[in-house]
């Protein structure tokens, strides 16, 4: 009787074996929950997300807009100058009424650089490095360079900012450079 079983679990793990592979990815804890541990994030002492690099920021943008909970009302601090020029169509954080921006953003001196976006549109337009900004967001110690934002509506309204295109937050020790265009062309049809 042994050795059945032992052939049995034998030949089962020879099948197994024969599987292709695959990984899963295990949630990180605190995933979705405004501690971002999945995207390479460290805390500072005082419990604040560290963003360093590009690709953490574009993290942050992409659960904010998706609308995981937690993320839009996190803290969050810049650790770095960080270069966006990699990201050639840059998505605002915070892109909608109902994913808005709550959280709080310290740039803690550091610049963002080299942001691009580039939109055409039927409706309503929301554009900045924060798209729109709540009354219980604020945003501090943030400097924005070499900005390059153009985007058109063309028969709703444009907001547009380079830092926030809609805010009913905070917004302290900013400054912003580049160029910012915003224009709405209504058609009309014969």
């Amino acid at each position: 009787m042994k050795k059945r079983i032992l052939s049995i679990l034998l030949a089962v793990c020879m099948v197994v074996s024969l599987l292709p592979s695959f990984t899963i990815t295990a949630m990180a804890e605190g995933e979705g929950t405004g501690n971002p541990a999945n995207g390479g994030f460290t805390l500072d002492t005082s419990g604040v997300n560290m963003i360093t690099n590009a690709d953490q920021l574009a993290y942050v943008a992409q659960q904010i807009n998706i609308g995981v909970g937690g993320w839009a009302s996190a803290s969050y601090k810049l650790g770095n100058n960080i270069d966006l020029s990699k990201y050639s169509d840059w998505t605002p954080i915070g892109n909608a009424d109902d994913k808005m921006f709550a959280g709080t953003f310290d740039g803690g001196g550091y610049t963002i650089s080299n942001r691009t976006m580039n939109k055409t549109s039927n409706g309503i337009i929301v554009y900045g490095f924060f798209g729109y900004i709540s009354s219980s967001g604020s945003v501090k110690n943030l400097g924005l360079s070499s900005i390059n934002i153009s985007v058109r509506s063309v028969d709703d309204q444009v907001y547009v900012g380079g830092l926030a295109g809609k805010n009913d937050g905070w917004i302290e020790n900013c400054f912003v450079g580049g160029a910012i265009n915003g224009s709405i062309a209504y058609m009309r049809y014969l």
